[in-house]
């Protein structure tokens, strides 16, 4: 951060991002799985009802 009269100026530092997005692949392909299975689930379903 630095500071600019009345303003903060504020930076990220992208590694540390791409170390988050890392640690999450492994729960964003568990959830896309289970995701996945419900709309087949509620597909089927509609199938059966309609």
């Amino acid at each position: 951060m630095r500071q600019e009269a009345q303003r903060r100026i504020y930076s990220l530092r992208p590694e540390a991002l791409i170390e988050v997005d890392e640690w999450l692949a492994a729960y964003r392909q568990l959830w896309e799985n289970r995701l996945d299975a419900l709309h087949t689930e509620i597909a089927r379903g509609k199938k059966e009802r309609g």
